[in-house]
């Protein structure tokens, strides 16, 4: 629920996301108060030499009783551009993750 007391929370619209009903909201997130919420994060940055950008824009979906079901956002750290799509599921259900085709192994990419 914090995550949707910002106030840089935009309300995008309603989505039904495996058979539940969500409404996606639009949430920037200021990265140096963030670091700042968590300094051991910082300090894992610091020491990495990563170079973090000012904000992250997050799209959320949450259902009527304030359940994430959906997360996703694209940043660019280290000069390498991530985009990621993370779906919430109750842990009483099995789940199958499918690899996309054109996937690949960023082990190496960062240097932590």
């Amino acid at each position: 629920r914090l995550l949707l007391d910002s106030d840089n929370v935009v309300e995008v619209g309603s989505e039904t996301i495996d058979g539940v009903d969500t409404v996606q909201y639009e949430v920037t997130v200021d990265v140096a108060a963030a670091i700042a919420a968590s300094p051991q994060v910082g300090s894992q940055l610091g020491d990495a030499g990563v170079d973090v950008p000012d904000t992250v824009t997050y799209d959320v979906w949450v259902t009527s009783d304030n359940q994430l079901r959906r997360a996703s956002f694209d940043v660019t750290v280290a000069d390498q551009t991530i985009a990621m799509v993370l779906d919430m599921r109750p842990s009483d259900q099995p789940l199958v993750v499918q690899v996309p085709a054109d996937s690949f192994d960023i082990t190496g990419l960062l240097d932590w």
